[in-house]
């Protein structure tokens, strides 16, 4: 939907960057300015065309909308809504919808259902559609239903002033520096991830005295940034550019300001190899194997700990 505006020349390719870059940054909004009139007659509509243009309502699920590519697709005119939800549930716990929806949130529990935060900040679910238990298996369901009848989720989350539900990671997923404090690198990896050159990234933290992260390059995003052709540009520049690690370094340096002192990112490297599904290193849902990145990026995590 972005590359068009690579292509395009002169006032053209200006109009088409700047209403992606005000698409990815600019607030959801019911009240449009002129500005963005213009720019959905311009670019939005078109883009909205060339994926169909008939989208009534998209639902996102398995995993948190990077917050970027979210306010991206909901100011183009996509009318994508995130919701929450797990097979012993049947399966939908929360959702936004149409009429009432709040960017970044998974929405608000279903009418039948009741939802409550426990220890932990772990999401627990009791109502109609909650499954009974497995079967066959009472030490199981021991152990993932609450004393009064509530389903242990195993995800961690938070209701806001207005009663929206907001998803923060697994429990399991959560790691454990040597100093006994608990990280949950979804949230953090998610806004990392937000940088343009930035392809995905791998939170440290198991056993460590600190936090660092194992961050892959987006070769497009570096080559717009970089303004190079596809003939002149090549991962090995990108890697050597001094621009595109000052440019990661100040995220990271904004994205530890949202962070308590002991989650914050203190040190990360920069990965030229491309992640796909064949090499190993991502799930068949596209998500970076913990275990296989880090065996296989062992000697540049070890660099970090160094001294």
């Amino acid at each position: 939907m972005t590359a068009s505006g690579g292509n395009a020349k002169g006032i053209k390719r200006y109009v088409i960057n700047n209403a992606i870059k005000v698409a990815k940054i600019a607030p959801p909004s019911a009240h449009r300015s002129i500005i963005y009139r213009l720019y959905d007659k311009l670019v939005y509509r078109k883009m909205r065309n060339a994926i169909g243009g008939n989208f009534k309502f998209i639902v996102s699920g398995s995993s948190a909308l990077n917050k970027s590519i979210l306010r991206f697709l909901l100011n183009v005119g996509i009318p994508i809504r995130e919701g929450y939800g797990m097979t012993e549930c049947c399966p939908v716990v929360s959702a936004n919808s149409l009429a009432d929806n709040r960017p970044g949130s998974i929405g608000k529990p279903l009418s039948y259902l009741d939802v409550k935060i426990g220890d932990n900040s772990e999401i627990l679910v009791k109502g109609e559609s909650v499954f009974s238990g497995y079967h066959g298996m009472p030490e199981l369901n021991s152990q993932v239903f609450t004393a009064d009848g509530y389903y242990k989720t195993g995800d961690q989350g938070f209701f806001d002033e207005d009663g929206y539900l907001n998803f923060t990671g697994r429990i399991k997923e959560l790691l454990k520096t040597s100093t006994g404090k608990y990280v949950s690198p979804n949230p953090i990896e998610l806004e990392i991830s937000r940088h343009p050159v930035v392809e995905q990234a791998l939170v440290i933290a198991n056993d460590r005295k600190f936090v660092s992260a194992v961050i892959w390059l987006n070769p497009e995003g570096a080559r717009r940034m970089l303004k190079f052709s596809h003939d002149d540009f090549s991962v090995e520049k990108a890697m050597n550019s001094v621009r595109i690690r000052e440019s990661i370094n100040r995220h990271i340096t904004k994205v530890n300001r949202k962070l308590n002192h002991w989650e914050q990112i203190r040190k990360w490297t920069l990965i030229g190899d491309e992640l796909t599904i064949e090499s190993g290193l991502l799930t068949p849902t596209l998500k970076i194997r913990r275990a296989v990145a880090e065996a296989r990026y062992a000697e540049e995590i070890e660099k970090m700990y160094e001294n």
